[in-house]
């Protein structure tokens, strides 16, 4: 092959006879196809493009290139990793229909299980704990067992509108209903049949109130009458309250209005009754009540005035025994500020509180995790348990040197703090390991430096392992005056004292010490 100047003015040839490669002008005019010069091999130092941009891609690894201004521009915030097929980018504006596939397809961070995601009406999303029991969010008002209702578009609660879940009661200051089945506590102003008759709808009720007199035409029936009982007839004696000139059954005539023998089926004394065994299914009323035996009562004891004194043992078989409010109990014994214990037999005695028996009133809202404030309970809306959905929700930061999402068996990934030092710059030096067998795959995020030589270095590692192999993934890495090293992660087999682990190494630069903050995260497979 031969290499002659084309002509006077410059330009060159190739072969024999001479095929002109460039002209006097320096443009390449042989080899050329539709403008695109045909090369079977091109060395340079720098290919740039028609416009002046370099060829080599710009950006670090996994960055998506894009035009900038007619430049090749990149950015960390969008990336491709073709390991995991995931496309990340900081912000995302979709302007048309778009369809994200079946649900079970998408994944957004952040949130705890069971929370819902809520927007502010302004596109803005966020997390939140589902409230109200139905599925709906907010917050309920007025306080604990308020029934909600609708008040102007919010929420709202009112003292004389609650229900009890624990008895199931439904408490109402007025009731407007066209049907009532039931027993009700107060007045009703229209009821078709009901025990006492606040209203004067029917014709020979002519007043509100207790009636003093009332006239029936037919049969009057009820559970109790109380009078002295002059115009009754035909009324069986087991019923009458009061006193009664003659009693069918009567077990001893020792009481001047006891004038036979047999069994009392009631019984009133003005004064004082004393009785060794006292049995009855009815009422019993009086004065005074003395039993220094055994009272076995079916129905209920109601003490209208004066104290009940038991000397010896009450039982209560009921499923409910109401003793009425807090303040009207009293037991004596014990100091002031402890608290009513029980030794699961059913023997009661006072303790002392605290430590975790219950004692105190706990403090912040319903659901408030409780914390010691200066020697008191306390409570914050920002730090709250659910135990419905078994759920602690922080709503502020939350500091700690090690953090485990998944519980048990599901735990899944483990994040927590860890430094190192070095000294030398021989190779290799292991700075972090963990048991092969108690790792799937492990990510980390290292603040390197060397206070003496002025440098830094910032990386980020991802890595697996499965059985002895292992790969990772370097990225992200920012150096300062030259930085710290160069970092990697093996596979250690391990000897008598160290078991085959998963390390990070580093070689460092520098003698000097350098100091290595690191975040890592590690991860366990589901099994």
């Amino acid at each position: 092959m031969a290499s002659e100047p084309y002509n006077s003015l410059g330009g060159y040839t190739v072969g024999i006879p001479p095929v002109p490669v460039v002209n006097d002008t320096g443009t390449v005019v042989g080899n050329v196809n539709n403008d695109y010069v045909l090369a079977n091999t091109v060395l340079t130092d720098n290919l740039r493009y028609a416009n002046g941009q370099s060829y080599v891609p710009v950006g670090a690894n996994t960055q998506i290139i894009y035009n900038s201004n007619g430049a090749f521009g990149s950015s960390s915030n969008l990336t491709f990793n073709s390991s995991t097929n995931f496309l990340t980018s900081q912000n995302l504006n979709i302007l048309g229909t778009t369809s994200l596939g079946d649900v079970a397809n998408i994944s957004i961070l952040g949130g705890l299980n069971g929370y819902v995601l809520q927007t502010d009406g302004l596109g803005q999303l966020t997390w939140t704990a589902p409230t109200g029991g139905g599925g709906g969010n907010g917050s309920p008002g007025g306080s604990n067992t308020q029934v909600q209702f609708n008040n102007a578009g919010t929420f709202a609660g009112d003292a004389g509108f609650t229900y009890d879940q624990n008895t199931n009661i439904l408490n109402v200051f007025q009731a407007n209903a066209v049907t009532f089945v039931g027993n009700l506590t107060g007045i009703a102003s229209n009821a078709t049949s009901a025990n006492t008759v606040i209203a004067s709808s029917q014709p020979n009720i002519t007043s509100v109130g207790t009636l003093l007199n009332l006239t029936v035409g037919g049969e009057v029936e009820a559970n109790i009458f109380t009078g002295n009982g002059g115009n009754l007839s035909n009324l069986t004696a087991a019923n009458l309250v009061g006193s009664v000139p003659l009693a069918a059954h009567v077990t001893s005539n020792a009481q001047s209005n006891i004038t036979s023998v047999g069994n009392l089926v009631a019984l009133e004394v003005a004064g004082t009754a004393t009785a060794g065994n006292l049995n009855s299914s009815n009422r019993i009323s009086g004065g005074n009540l003395f039993i220094t035996g055994n009272a076995s009562v079916v129905g209920n004891v109601s003490i209208t005035t004066g104290n009940f004194v038991a000397n010896g043992g009450v039982t209560f078989n009921g499923s409910n025994t109401n003793l009425g409010d807090v303040s009207y109990v009293h037991i004596t014994g014990g100091f002031n500020g402890q608290l009513l214990g029980t030794d699961g037999q059913g023997n009661l005695s006072w303790v002392n509180g605290g430590g975790g028996g219950g004692g105190g009133t706990p403090g912040g809202p319903n659901t408030a995790v409780q914390f010691n404030y200066n020697g008191g309970f306390s409570g914050s809306s920002k730090l709250s348990y659910n135990n419905s959905t078994d759920t602690l929700t922080v709503a502020g930061p939350l500091v700690a040197n090690t953090i485990t999402l998944g519980a048990g068996i599901y735990a899944f990934s483990t994040s927590t703090v860890y430094s190192a030092v070095t000294t030398s710059t021989a190779a290799n030096q292991i700075i972090w390991s963990v048991p092969s067998n108690q790792v799937s795959a492990v990510d980390f995020m290292i603040i390197s430096t060397d206070v003496t030589a002025n440098t830094r270095t910032t990386v980020k590692i991802s890595s697996t392992i499965l059985g002895s192999a292992v790969d990772y993934n370097k990225y992200a890495g920012l150096e300062i005056n030259g930085g710290i090293g160069n970092f990697n992660v093996a596979f250690n087999a391990g000897n008598v004292l160290m078991p085959p682990s998963l390390v990070l190494r580093v070689t460092p630069k520098a003698s000097s010490s350098c100091n290595f903050n690191m975040l890592i995260t590690k991860y366990n497979e589901l099994l």
